[in-house]
């Protein structure tokens, strides 16, 4: 049985389980009883009173995603506990894909159901029927102990391991990789300087249309596999900390987004059609020629132990930081599309006086802690109806996996809300926030001065005291030219300076 096929029984099973009533449609949106050839699930989602709510549709054409689409008024005529049921039912079906190493792809739809013109229309835009549309990876990985070998179309990968592959484990054939080869119908075998498959694929997609290791394209594969093995245990750690000021933040979070556009454009690379769209309009990629201080940038991301496999990252970071800033200054128009697709996107209109039952609810959810709850369902479920934004939805899951079930998901609300221009609502909500986060003050401590008041300074501290800074025009200079260098000011707000 091909893994797909146990995957849609194993789907079949985990919905029959709770819906009786289940239409099945194969990989060309013909009706089918088998649930092993099924590729699309039709049922009707309802609690367990038998209410009925809407029409649900999954679809496992491409092979690597679960896709879920339902319509977008699915929760409109349910209470909060079928709300949670229903966030419950999305986040297991997360679950379930990510247990089979797929992509899940949840998503509403304008219309009430995808009938069959629809469910036909996207077996033919995701589906696998066209040898011109079929990528060069025609196999899974397999062969020996030692050995592992994938067929892709003329050229085949050769992948040794530096210990014994465990059949009986998921993913084995994809670690411990000691070197990889291409091999071409001719026998003529190369070593590729790098060990990530995903390039391996991209590179055998090349080597299959008539490319070459060492030409123009050939060498942006190797750069951008190397790129990405430099940045790999960066882009890692970077996930899961907080730095100390606002740039350095920026240019691990602009690490962390190349990383991710390195790896989707290889996996790209790796079928025909994304190959050629590659080929037509690639360009040599205009490197940063500042000059890079290592030791500088060292510093920003120094904890008590120094790692050093950050130092080959650095270079890479800090490049990635400085493109970054150069398409947020060039790409003022695409910029100015994306916030329209973000405007277009959202349930709140423009005119807040138009909104006043979502601002109610908003004021509601905002006047006390919002428990992001697990894979964040619970803060998506409660601004579903309010804001809805899939790139808000993605921030409460991360805030979820770095910080735990119970992490308040306001701050985010509040940060989303400055982001798409409603800085009056995120005033409104950041005070009463604030005054919640805020401790219980010490009676026996002096009340805080305002802003802009100096507190008054004890006896013996005025300038020329004993132990008191000279505020001698030379000495406020040189302290003027000391906070100019962005690197020291880093330092002494780290308390690194030396």
């Amino acid at each position: 049985m091909k893994e797909i096929e146990k995957i849609s029984a194993d789907l079949f099973n985990k919905i029959r389980s709770r819906f009786q009533s289940i239409n099945l449609g194969d990989e060309k949106a013909q009706a089918t009883t088998d649930p092993e050839r099924a590729r699309f699930f039709n049922f009707i989602y309802g609690d367990r009173n038998n209410q009925q709510f809407g029409k649900i549709t999954m679809s496992l054409i491409d092979e690597k995603n679960l896709k879920v689409a339902f319509s977008n008024n699915i929760t409109k005529k349910m209470n909060t506990q079928q709300r949670r049921d229903w966030h419950d039912f999305l986040r297991n079906i997360r679950l379930f894909a990510k247990r089979n190493l797929l992509q899940c792809d949840i998503r509403d739809i304008n219309k009430d159901n995808l009938d069959i013109r629809d469910i036909k229309q996207q077996s033919k835009n995701d589906g696998v029927n066209d040898v011109e549309d079929i990528n060069v990876v025609e196999s899974r990985l397999w062969g020996t102990s030692r050995s592992s070998y994938q067929e892709c179309g003329p050229v085949r990968i050769i992948v040794r391991h530096s210990d014994n592959v465990d059949e009986t484990k998921r993913g084995a054939r994809s670690r411990h990789i000691e070197c990889v080869f291409l091999e071409t119908q001719q026998g003529e075998r190369r070593l590729l300087p790098f060990r990530n498959l995903t390039g391996a694929r991209a590179m055998a997609q090349h080597c299959s249309q008539g490319g070459a290791l060492d030409d123009d394209i050939g060498e942006s594969i190797t750069s951008m596999c190397e790129e990405m093995n430099k940045m790999t245990h960066f882009c890692r750690q970077a996930r899961h900390r907080e730095f100390e000021d606002t740039e350095t933040s920026d240019m691990a979070q602009a690490a962390v987004t190349r990383y991710s556009e390195l790896k989707n454009r290889l996996q790209r690379l790796s079928g025909r059609r994304g190959y050629e769209e590659y080929k037509e309009c690639w360009m040599p990629e205009s490197d940063i020629q500042d000059e890079i201080d290592v030791d500088g940038l060292r510093e920003r991301f120094v904890k008590k132990i120094y790692d050093d496999r950050f130092t080959d990252a650095l270079p890479y970071v800090y490049r990635a930081y400085k493109r970054h800033q150069q398409q947020q200054e060039s790409a003022w128009g695409e910029a100015f599309e994306n916030w329209a697709e973000d405007i277009t996107e959202m349930h709140l209109d423009e005119d807040l006086s138009d909104n006043r039952e979502e601002i109610e609810k908003l004021d509601k959810i905002m006047a006390q802690q919002l428990e992001v709850g697990a894979d964040g369902m619970s803060a998506i479920g409660a601004l579903r109806d309010i804001i809805g934004d899939h790139s808000l939805e993605d921030r409460f899951s991360e805030l979820a996996d770095s910080e735990g079930d119970t992490a308040d998901a306001r701050e985010i609300i509040l940060q989303w809300l400055q982001d798409h221009g409603y800085a009056e609502l995120a005033s409104k909500y950041s005070q009463a926030y604030t005054q919640q986060q805020t401790p219980a003050t010490d009676p026996n401590q002096p009340p805080p001065q305002p802003a802009g008041v100096q507190a008054e300074k004890p006896a013996g501290t005025e300038y020329g005291a004993a132990g008191t800074a000279d505020p001698s025009p030379q000495a406020n200079t040189a302290q003027m030219a000391e906070d100019a260098d962005p690197l020291v000011t880093l330092r002494n707000l780290a308390g690194l300076r030396r």
